[in-house]
């Protein structure tokens, strides 16, 4: 992601509980939203789309899921470079 002003991308982490303490619900919420996250960096954005599908399926409370659906949308597919650029604060 870039903020408003920057060129560099930053790397965003969303911390949820230490590992050993992590649910197979919660292990398994984090494989399939990495699965995601990596196909959009690959540029396969149909294979993305899908996980970010599956994941809100299995996990409909899960907010960054729903981000990452709705960026989906907003995203130019032929130029997409593995960054999401915000215009405003």
């Amino acid at each position: 992601m870039c903020v408003k002003g920057k060129d560099e991308a930053l790397d965003i982490y969303e911390l949820l509980v230490p590992f050993s303490q992590a649910t197979d619900s919660k292990k398994r919420l984090c494989e399939l939203y990495s699965s995601g996250l990596q196909a959009m960096v690959d540029s396969q954005m149909d294979k993305a789309q899908s996980v970010w599908e599956q994941c809100r399926r299995e996990y409909p409370e899960d907010y960054p899921t729903l981000l990452m659906l709705n960026r989906m949308k907003e995203i130019d597919r032929q130029s997409w470079d593995g960054v999401f650029r915000h215009d405003s604060k």
